[in-house]
């Protein structure tokens, strides 16, 4: 699990296959158990550290040179624009760098998602 390096929403992870897979249905039942789990701890994580109202889970794994699974958890705040919500919410990923989270700013979340991780 990384933060997302291009992204102006603070706390977007993603979640990247251990080994190379190129969806889902690639995953054995063990390791579709192990993504469900690991999405909802991030979830609780972030909901809880953030104040957001949801949760966004995605994956799509089609983007040139990401051909490989990884999942997206998004925190969706409660101040992000009706126009920017759902699958919109994916222009965040190409906004201008001098909006994209600071790397300091993405290690003091790590530190505090870490004090909300539940044990399962």
């Amino acid at each position: 699990m990384a933060h997302a390096f291009t992204s102006a929403i603070p706390g977007w992870l993603v979640v990247v296959a251990r080994r190379h897979v190129l969806s889902l249905a690639d995953l054995t039942a063990a390791e579709a158990a192990e993504l469900g789990l690991v999405t909802r701890r991030l979830s609780v994580a972030l909901t809880a550290a953030l104040d957001c109202q949801k949760i966004y889970v995605a994956c799509f794994s089609e983007a040139v040179g990401f051909e490989h699974l990884h999942v997206h958890v998004i925190p969706r705040a409660p101040d992000l624009s009706p126009d920017e919500r759902g699958p919109a919410v994916f222009a965040q990923l190409r906004a201008p760098e001098r909006r994209w989270v600071p790397a300091a700013e993405m290690d003091r979340l790590a530190t505090l998602l870490a004090g909300h991780l539940p044990d399962s």
